[in-house]
């Protein structure tokens, strides 16, 4: 009777933990989308204050092993979840409709719950002052004639970097690309103490072989904190995008604040091998660019480009037109929504802002 007596009030206790943690979520979640705060006090309380605490201490906790942890979770929620739509087909079919309430809820509590959990350990950063206030840069339309004479300096700049790079020594490790690549972060953070990129945390994600056929080169996993990356792409993305994936570490929820941000680590890097992976995703950004602008002189321009750049484009889109499929397209219209939804109304389109963030910043420079 003690053990029973014991047992009831463990189990009182954790239905009383549970429903407060769940209440501080919903009170988290209703005041985000009332907005009373201004974007910088955001920034300087939560991105900076709550955000960065609570990060470097799962990177620190989830760091401790090359395996993705973040994965992990992901993998068992799943597994769950598929076994709990089972147990409702089930019960559906056998008429056992007194189990549905339960079986329903065992569903809708866990994605409630992660959902958010989601809103106070990431979507504030949505709120904070864009990368334009902070670093005083006008992004407004830049005529084509700008952008084709800045892509014709970046051609140059690139190929440079491609003379003095070597990417062969990473065919077997590329373990070792991902440790250097974010060595540019402490140049920046010598300007800007935001930059500290004290407690590194980026692996190589376990769903890897799943992750290209839904066009993910790499996430960011806000409940552990981990920056994933997607093994196998061509190894000359791989600087650029642990770099951005970086970026949503410390706090840039922007794609295209995080692309600009995963530029300007890799360019400022002490190696010429993650300068060129930085400026090469920049140049095909803004070939992309000039293309969807139809210049009258892109042909010009391409011709200009080397041909080791031209086979490592290739080699990109070859890697990617050999991964698409229909989940691709599902996965970008739902992170489309969900990015207009977090105060991102271009959705996916901000991912290109990177190139009038790079020209005006090298202006200003």
């Amino acid at each position: 009777m003690q053990i029973l007596s014991k047992f009831k009030e463990r189990s009182s206790l954790y239905k009383i933990v549970v429903i407060f943690l769940f209440s501080l979520l919903l009170l988290n979640s209703v005041v985000y989308y009332i907005q009373p705060f201004t974007s910088s006090s955001i920034f300087e309380y939560y991105t900076k204050g709550y955000f960065s605490f609570v990060s470097s201490i799962q990177h620190v906790v989830f760091g401790i092993a090359p395996i993705s942890f973040g994965d992990i979770f992901y993998i068992l929620i799943a597994t769950y979840l598929i076994f709990q739509f089972l147990n409702l087909i089930f019960s559906l079919l056998t008429k056992r409709f007194k189990k549905l309430p339960n079986t329903i809820l065992n569903i809708t509590f866990p994605l409630l719950f992660i959902w958010l959990l989601l809103g106070s350990q990431w979507n504030w950063n949505y709120l904070q002052p864009s990368i334009e206030e902070k670093m005083n840069l006008d992004t407004s339309d830049i005529k084509i004639e700008k952008l084709a004479k800045f892509t014709s300096e970046l051609i140059k700049e690139t190929t440079k970097n491609k003379e003095s790079s070597n990417f062969d020594i990473f065919d077997d490790s590329t373990n070792s690309i991902i440790d250097i690549s974010h060595l540019g972060y402490k140049v920046l953070a010598k300007e800007n103490e935001f930059y500290n990129y004290k407690y590194p945390s980026v692996k190589y994600s376990l769903l890897s072989p799943i992750l290209p056929f839904i066009g993910i080169s790499g996430y960011y996993n806000p409940f552990t904190a981990e920056a994933q990356i997607t093994k196998g792409m061509p190894v000359v993305l791989i600087p650029f995008v642990t770099n951005h994936e970086i970026a949503h570490q410390l706090g840039i929820a922007s794609e295209a604040e995080a692309n600009f941000i995963g530029y300007l680590a890799s360019i400022n890097n002490p190696l010429s091998t993650v300068k060129y992976s930085g400026n090469l995703r920049l140049l095909i950004y803004c070939l992309s660019e000039l293309r969807y602008r139809e210049y009258e002189n892109y042909d010009v321009i391409k011709k200009s480009i080397s041909p080791e750049i031209k086979k490592d484009i290739n080699d990109i889109y070859s890697y990617w037109n050999s991964h698409k499929s229909i989940f691709n397209e599902y996965q970008s219209i739902i992170y489309d929504k969900f990015l207009k939804s977090n105060n991102q109304k271009d959705g996916l389109e901000s991912y290109n802002k990177v190139v009038s963030l790079a020209i005006f910043y090298n202006r200003k420079k």
